[in-house]
């Protein structure tokens, strides 16, 4: 790779790398492009030449967030333990990145264009799907059918996990999270 192609995608990685923190610090509506530029030490130009605006930009960022932890959320959903310690790993996971997450889904609460949007539930309806299909797994190596269908489990999972993933975030309920963790365990339990 010659100089001139290696010096292109460095400006592109510092822009989307720029993009991705104030993005993640103020949100779409409260972001603007001078920051980003001035943040990897550039200008306008380069990010309108290699990014057209400041939509598109987010949607970039964006894509990091969720390759990011798509890669994770992956990891351990298909790690070879059983469900219960999956969603332990989940518990987790999502405990050590509430604040960041919670930032991307107040931006796109607040301002983020529609594009973004769209790309969130995406990412949001696979992680669903993922855990509709790890338990259908599970039943399949346990050979039981289960108390409750497998899409009822990952909806119910899935809908008290944001709940907590919430709760957590605005202080809503003094809830223990080992209290959260053993009451998943138990549904899991009761109804696989």
């Amino acid at each position: 790779m010659n100089n001139s192609t290696e010096n292109v995608r460095k400006i592109k990685e510092d822009i989307l790398e720029a993009s991705f923190e104030v993005f993640a610090e103020k949100g779409y509506s409260k972001a603007n492009l001078n920051e980003i530029a001035a943040n990897c030490n550039t200008s306008r130009t380069p990010i309108y030449y290699h990014f057209k605006d400041k939509e598109n930009l987010h949607n970039l960022a964006l894509n990091i967030l969720i390759e990011r932890y798509d890669k994770r959320i992956d990891e351990i959903l298909y790690e070879d333990v059983t469900l219960e310690e999956k969603f332990d790993n989940l518990i987790d996971f999502f405990v050590k990145h509430s604040r960041e997450l919670y930032r991307w889904q107040s931006d796109l609460s607040n301002g983020a264009p529609d594009s973004s949007i769209v790309i969130y539930k995406e990412f949001l309806k696979r992680q669903y799907e993922k855990i509709e299909s790890v338990i259908e797994i599970e039943r399949v190596k346990l050979q039981h059918p289960g108390h409750m269908s497998s899409k009822d489990l990952a909806a119910t999972l899935y809908l008290l996990s944001n709940g907590f993933f919430v709760s957590l975030n605005h202080d809503l309920l003094d809830i223990d999270v080992n209290r959260f963790r053993r009451s998943i365990k138990e549904l899991i339990k009761y109804t696989i």
